[in-house]
């Protein structure tokens, strides 16, 4: 951790007296938000929630060896506590204070769909030209106002870049994280209806992901999705260095397929050839993640020791075989429009009995009746040969197939499931994070 003191920690909050109950010479050795993680000469962030409140593990976190608590709650203070108007401010402060010490700079990584694999393959690309002690990346689902902070406590003076996976439910997120952590390189990977419910349109969702491209520095490059029907509006105004990635030439980065085999393509010329990618969207994350390792100057002779690429992560479009000879596309980490249609053509693309296991999607505001209905719909359009439903907003969905079916709970469509499978059937799962579709795996595994 960045070497921490008290005087900087009050300069850094901008706490211009040292009040008398603050204790001099108090070690700091980490910070935290969890009283329960909490290890000796800790600093103690008291974060209030929409479940819990920080501020009452105050005392816990003492008796645990905290050096000082951070809170808002001034009828709490007393010695070695640190009042400031917001301790979420707080937290960004410091993170903000650990970055511009490291010098580490900054890969931002936004979009409505595939965030995450964009951030692992833009991870494991670097390691062919970084040592892996220069590199930190988000993990998990640390990619909001108090994840990112969390994130750069991490920083060691080892950390040459940071990827930071940025992302958004509302206007004006992304600008205050772009503003804790400004990108050097900012990538996005996508405009699709994810948070759809907090904003009128695409268009302004694509608004908002702007926020990311406009906080970029001056100096920064973009790398931008060159077939999203938002592009022109993301690169208005913007004077930056701009990389495209696409389906065709038009774009900087783009790619040719023969199978499962891509070879990837920069401005006309042929630098990776021959990785394989199971499902073709992970391929055009891919090639976001080549439009980074380019603005940090990688060779020609570099891009070719990049082989046998795999960018396998849990719960996100993984394979898992059963006992019984049925394979398990299992893509539980969250669902929205674009990516459950994703999600779908890879099940329709397979050979077998094809099955999806489907719950609801979130945060679509009005329209969600329709975006259920389109989902039906397009499953149809792709003649999947079985089609299982849970969750109130997929129960009274129109529907012409014989094959669909609605359960009001995981246990009666397994039962139902258990009666239909085939030994070739294939089983795609899906839904919004909220349904914990996954609970449904291993009985299917174990069958």
């Amino acid at each position: 951790m960045t070497n921490l003191d008290l005087d900087k920690l009050l300069e850094v909050l901008g706490v211009n007296n040292r009040l008398s109950q603050h204790s001099n010479n108090r070690p700091i050795n980490g910070l935290s938000i969890d009283s329960r993680s909490i290890n000796k000469s800790d600093i103690y962030i008291a974060i209030k929630g929409k479940n819990f409140d920080g501020h009452s593990f105050v005392k816990q976190a003492f008796e645990k060896g905290a050096s000082y608590c951070i809170i808002s709650e001034k009828k709490l203070n007393g010695e070695n506590c640190i009042v400031v108007e917001n301790t979420k401010t707080a937290l960004a402060q410091i993170g903000s204070f650990f970055l511009e010490e490291s010098k580490s700079k900054v890969i931002a990584i936004t979009g409505s769909n595939g965030k995450t694999t964009t951030k692992e393959a833009v991870l494991n690309i670097l390691k062919y030209k970084f040592n892996e002690e220069y590199l930190l990346a988000t993990e998990g689902n640390f990619n909001n106002e108090i994840g990112l902070p969390l994130t750069l406590f991490r920083l060691r003076p080892t950390h040459k870049i940071t990827i930071l996976e940025m992302g958004m439910n509302h206007k004006g997120e992304i600008e205050n994280l772009a503003k804790i952590a400004p990108p050097d390189i900012s990538i996005v990977t996508n405009i699709g209806e994810a948070h759809i419910e907090n904003f009128k349109s695409r268009k302004d969702i694509a608004l908002a992901k702007k926020e990311l491209l406009i906080n970029t520095k001056p100096t920064g490059t973009l790398i931008l999705p060159f077939d999203d029907d938002y592009y022109e509006l993301l690169v208005n105004d913007l004077g930056h260095k701009k990389i495209t990635f696409g389906s065709s030439n038009q774009a900087d980065i783009y790619y040719e397929r023969e199978n499962d085999l891509y070879s990837f393509y920069f401005q006309n010329k042929k630098i990776i050839e021959k990785i394989k990618f199971c499902v073709e969207h992970n391929a055009t994350n891919f090639m976001a993640a080549i439009g980074a390792a380019i603005a940090l100057d990688f060779s020609q002779e570099e891009f070719k020791l990049i082989k046998n690429f795999d960018l396998k992560i849990p719960h996100r479009l993984e394979f898992i075989n059963t006992n019984s000879d049925v394979l398990v596309i299992d893509d539980c980490y969250n669902a929205n429009p674009s990516s459950m249609k994703k999600a779908i053509d890879v099940l329709s693309k397979m050979g077998g009995h094809k099955i999806a296991l489907i719950g609801d999607m979130a945060e679509l505001g009005e329209r969600t009746e329709k975006y259920h209905q389109d989902i039906i719909n397009y499953l149809e359009e792709k003649k999947i040969d079985l089609i299982f439903r849970i969750g109130g907003r997929f129960k009274n969905i129109k529907t012409n197939h014989e094959n669909n079916f609605w359960f009001p709970s995981k246990e009666s469509l397994i039962e139902s499931l258990k009666k239909q499978l085939k030994s070739n059937s294939i089983i795609l799962i899906k839904g919004s994070r909220s349904m914990k579709m996954e609970d449904m795996i291993e009985d299917i595994q174990n069958y």
